[in-house]
């Protein structure tokens, strides 16, 4: 799995990788049988993701910067 998750880094991060960001895979049950399309496929879907959630916490966006709905309370 070691050896899939280098490959995958080398792959992906390059072009789709967070600028500034550490990167941390972790290797699950089922990875070594997975295809590689399949988990290139599902590291750039959650960079997606956490380049999505990164914008909405940038200054001067609209929105709240936490999931409380706004209301600032926990």
């Amino acid at each position: 799995m070691k050896r899939r998750l280098r490959e995958l880094a080398r792959a992906v991060l390059p072009e789709s990788g967070v600028a500034g960001a550490d990167h941390v895979l972790i290797g699950r049950g089922g990875g070594v049988e997975r295809p590689f399309d399949q988990l290139v496929a599902d590291l750039c879907e959650a960079l997606a993701r956490i380049r999505h959630k990164a914008a909405a916490h940038e200054p001067g966006r609209a929105g709240p910067a936490s999931g409380d709905g706004g209301t600032g309370m926990e």
